[in-house]
């Protein structure tokens, strides 16, 4: 049976994870657009492609549960992904090796984020997608992670950070 301060919770919870994958999938798209014309073109738009995908079976499970996305809460995701780029980088006007390696690093924390997510809410039974989903959505963070750490490993390689 479900106690009231459940479904409060558990909206704070979802609505908190929302926001993050709107500034997620903002950053995989904006890591995929930097390396337009780059060998890592295809993997990184791949990559951006479903995160946003998985943001988008996120809004289904809030709507599975009637629990109405906190605008306010999206709002502050976007406006903290648009900061983030005011980041110390070295260069002003324009991108520094710098950047796609600390964008990489973001995406990775919020790729863990979800798979935590997907995790505590396989775990915690409160939602009525199937195991068998959820199981998928996990297989497919852990992959997403893999694939960015290799992304990374590659980038850090190739920055004057590694000379």
């Amino acid at each position: 049976m479900e106690r009231p301060g459940d479904r409060r919770l558990l909206s704070i919870y979802l609505n908190d994870h929302r926001a993050g994958a709107a500034a997620g999938a903002n950053l995989a798209r904006r890591v995929a657009d930097a390396a337009a014309g780059t060998p890592r073109e295809a993997e990184l738009t791949a990559l951006a492609n479903q995160i946003d995908e998985d943001r988008a079976f996120l809004h289904r499970l809030m709507e599975e549960h009637d629990i109405a996305v906190r605008r306010s809460k999206v709002a502050a995701g976007w406006l903290t992904e648009r900061l983030s780029r005011l980041k110390s980088n070295g260069r002003f006007l324009r991108r520094s090796p710098l950047s796609d390696i600390v964008e990489l690093e973001g995406l990775l924390a919020g790729v863990e984020a979800k798979r935590a997510l997907w995790s505590t809410m396989h775990v915690s039974a409160t939602t009525t997608a199937s195991a068998e989903q959820l199981d998928e959505y996990l297989e497919r963070a852990e992959s997403q992670r893999a694939r960015l750490e290799e992304q990374h490993r590659q980038t850090a390689a190739s920055t004057p950070l590694a000379r």
